[in-house]
């Protein structure tokens, strides 16, 4: 297959475009693909979905009040621009950042995907690590019966692998 653009290469990719709902297919090849691909920034590809997410009631006065103190990036440029100066931003804008990503993706929490054959054992790692966190807290607060109760669970999971 010939790519679409030059006309010329194999085509090696194909290149889906939606604009405004019409849908168009592209047959491209390495070099149109990268001119192509040069062309789309995080920013024109998501603006308008992370508008809708990041138009949320913050005051400008907190807008304004937050602002990271290693790499001196404010929580509005984060509205405007949906990029984050740095590592820290992400600890420093939490309490704003957690209603977007509950907004975006239901939980604020990246669970992500995995295969088949190992999601059976991923689940039950992440329940019995959530068991053993609920554990420490019971002993921590002196309340040994639940304690117990949550040992005793851990052991019937831990026990049918």
């Amino acid at each position: 297959m010939i790519c679409d653009k030059c006309k010329f290469n194999e085509a090696k990719l194909k290149y889906n475009q939606n604009i405004n709902g019409q849908e168009k297919e592209y047959n491209l090849c390495y070099s149109c693909f990268e001119k192509i691909s040069h062309n789309i920034t995080f920013e024109s590809m998501f603006k308008d979905f992370f508008e809708s997410f990041l138009s949320c009631e913050i005051s400008n006065n907190i807008e304004n009040e937050y602002k990271c103190e290693f790499c001196g990036n404010t929580f509005k440029n984060f509205k405007n621009t949906g990029k984050m100066g740095c590592q820290n931003c992400y600890t420093i804008f939490k309490d704003e950042l957690t209603p977007f990503l509950k907004n975006i993706q239901l939980s604020n929490e990246h669970i992500g995907k995995f295969p088949t054959k190992f999601d059976r054992k991923f689940r039950i790692k992440k329940e019995v690590s959530i068991l053993r966190e609920k554990l420490n807290n019971a002993v921590k607060n002196e309340e040994y019966e639940l304690a117990a109760k949550l040992r005793d669970e851990i052991r019937d999971i831990e026990g049918g692998n």
